[in-house]
């Protein structure tokens, strides 16, 4: 942004997370009454976000010998002063205002997506009853005791044998489950998965998220 600012060239922010604070309440969660306190609340925070990141995007440039903004660049927002391409679109976040220099352009997917390897392809296709995958994306840390207590639940699935359980789960977090525990279970566990292939094969019917962005474009 700065470089283009010394360069005297348009530059447009891609802002690849949900747009606004004031998108975070649920429409069937408001009421007639505590609605307008949610969004005067859900605005407040929003404007005080967007002075703490003023600020500091102010700092940097006076580092640089730039002069400062007047508003923040790094976040949408009703004030924004440069165009904004938003990767995501009302229904993937619940309606609201929109700033004049926001622009939605839905979810931005790779042209090409990791395949399957062919073991798990094969396994999927053994499988003689639905599958459910479990993936909480590459950021999310579990603490061991949520961690086993998802554990404990999947294995009530896999002991009403309604489905086959598949759990992407990094290397790593295994280590928080109980020793053995992978070993004795029905469930299969795997440090990494070419989630998107795995969600459009037939034999996958459900699919337990942590609802990211790209788990939610996928």
């Amino acid at each position: 942004l700065d470089a283009a600012d010394v360069l005297g060239v348009p530059c447009v922010v891609v802002f690849p997370n949900p747009l606004s604070l004031l998108s975070l309440v649920a429409p069937a969660l408001r009421t007639r009454l505590l609605d307008p306190l949610r969004t005067a609340a859900a605005s407040v925070a929003e404007s005080a976000l967007a002075r703490v990141l003023l600020a500091l995007r102010n700092r940097e440039r006076s580092q640089r010998s730039l002069l400062p903004l007047r508003e923040q660049d790094l976040y949408p927002c009703a004030t924004m002063e440069r165009p904004f391409i938003v990767t995501t679109v009302i229904g993937f976040e619940y309606p609201h205002a929109i700033p004049p220099l926001c622009h939605f352009v839905g979810p931005t997917p790779p042209a090409k997506y990791p395949e399957l390897s062919e073991e798990m392809g094969q396994w999927l296709d053994r499988q003689q009853r639905p599958v459910v995958f479990v993936a909480f994306g590459t950021m999310h840390v579990f603490s061991q005791k949520d961690c086993r207590a998802l554990l404990a639940s999947l294995e009530l699935v896999i002991a009403q044998g309604t489905a086959a359980v598949l759990w992407a789960l990094p290397t790593e977090q295994q280590a928080l489950l109980p020793d053995g525990a992978l070993a004795a279970s029905a469930i299969r566990v795997e440090a990494f998965v070419a989630q998107y292939a795995l969600l459009i094969h037939p034999r996958v019917s459900a699919f337990v998220s942590h609802c990211g962005a790209n788990s939610v474009g996928e």
